[in-house]
């Protein structure tokens, strides 16, 4: 995803989030995400089930009007592929996304990549 520098500006609402300020996204499940701000607080985006399932290692942007994810507006997830709409935003505080970021690294520690095999068949 690529992620744009924090912009200073006043919540047009209560409850939004300041999109411009994403430090980090990463997938958690084939229709949600979890995004991470600077000041390491973040939000759990879950996508309308009928939407394709997120594959892994793809760029996505998250969109919403004016850059600002506010409860009960439209929010989006889009890939190369799909537009799908965020059905559920939840907001979590520092604690929650250091403790979501800890399960992550031992997941990718837990990823096991093997030698270079080379198959060769003769008829």
């Amino acid at each position: 995803m690529a992620l744009r520098p924090a912009l200073a500006q006043a919540s047009p609402e209560p409850g939004c989030i300041n999109l411009h300020s994403l430090a980090g996204a990463w997938r958690t499940a084939e229709r949600e995400l979890l995004i991470r701000f600077v000041d390491d607080k973040g939000a759990r985006l879950e996508l309308d089930p009928v939407c394709p399932a997120l594959a892994q290692g793809v760029e996505l942007s998250i969109v919403a009007a004016g850059g600002w994810a506010c409860p009960g507006k439209p929010l989006f997830v889009r890939d190369n592929n799909a537009t799908c709409p965020v059905i559920e935003m939840r907001p979590l505080s520092q604690a929650e996304v250091a403790g979501a970021l800890e399960v992550r690294a031992a997941q990718l520690r837990s990823v096991t990549t093997l030698d270079k095999v080379i198959v060769q068949g003769h008829h």
